[in-house]
């Protein structure tokens, strides 16, 4: 019949233009091609969002694809979050959190989104969304590990040897020394591997952490090791661990231990009875 030849004849035709279209256009016709079957390049956007943690302690890994930032960090860390946007700069972007909660951010001068999650003590993830970038890649994914620790502190006290003191040890607690003393510190430490740094307040010095023997033994544990320094302090101080494990995790809030150093002075005499100052005898 006349109308279906029409028809196959017409459907011929227009393949036949639609060949000579693909064949004039070949680099616009493989994207045609490749994003109907669910690949190829992204569609253009006005906005275009990166994502960078800026992370002292701790590490960021990028997968491949660069669709997902893998951050471990230890528990307490305070984790920076630094947005830019290229091309159109919206007013504000969104980091939406995967257990559904939304963060929205403004912008500040250049361009930049910038926020702080303080104290991070579980794991989470979010993605970011602003403007017409709306695919939220990518996305961040937040492990939380447990950070090297103190977990044994041992002060052994040599007084002047004029005192006549015997040699004491203190233990997790922080001292009251006279002035003249000598101190051992000892710590024990999570994992015991552990490395680091003692910072001393308020004179912002920093001391070695040294190995040595833990100085309490037991039968069952004799010569635990450890690690520790000495000092003679002439003045009241503080003292912080700044720990680093093999993962390149830190100990976020380094407790401060305290050392009174009491001046050695000559005693004084105080008439308690009688009350008065003259007396006659």
């Amino acid at each position: 019949p006349r109308t279906p030849r029409r028809a196959l004849l017409g459907g011929f035709g227009a393949l036949f233009a639609l060949s000579l279209l693909f064949v004039s256009n070949p680099d616009r016709s493989s994207i045609f091609f490749s994003r109907v079957t669910g690949s190829g390049p992204a569609w253009p956007r006005a906005t275009t969002l990166t994502v960078e943690i800026p992370l002292a302690g701790g590490t960021v890994e990028v997968s491949p694809d660069g669709e997902l930032l893998s951050v471990s960090c230890a528990r307490g860390s305070d984790i920076p979050i630094v947005i830019r946007a290229e091309g159109e700069v919206p007013e504000e972007v969104i980091l939406e959190h995967f257990g559904g909660a939304r963060t929205v951010l403004s912008v500040t001068r250049g361009g930049v989104f910038r926020t702080l999650l303080r104290s991070v003590q579980e794991d989470m993830g979010f993605g970011v969304t602003g403007g017409d970038d709306q695919n939220g890649t990518p996305s961040v994914a937040v492990t939380v590990l447990r950070p090297p620790d103190v977990v044994g502190l041992a002060i052994r006290v040599t007084p002047p040897a004029y005192t006549g003191a015997e040699v004491s040890v203190l233990m997790d607690t922080d001292v009251e020394v006279l002035a003249g003393s000598s101190l051992r510190v000892s710590v024990l430490t999570d994992p015991p591997d552990a490395q680091g740094l003692v910072r001393v307040l308020p004179a912002d010095t920093e001391l070695v952490l040294e190995p040595g023997t833990w100085p309490i033994s037991t039968p069952e544990a004799e010569a635990v090791p450890c690690r520790g320094f000495s000092l003679q302090p002439k003045e009241s101080l503080t003292f912080r661990f700044e720990l680093t494990d093999e993962r390149g995790l830190v100990n976020p809030d380094p407790g401060l231990f305290a050392v009174r150093v009491v001046p050695d002075r000559a005693p004084d005499i105080e008439l308690l009875s009688p009350a008065r100052g003259e007396v006659e005898t």
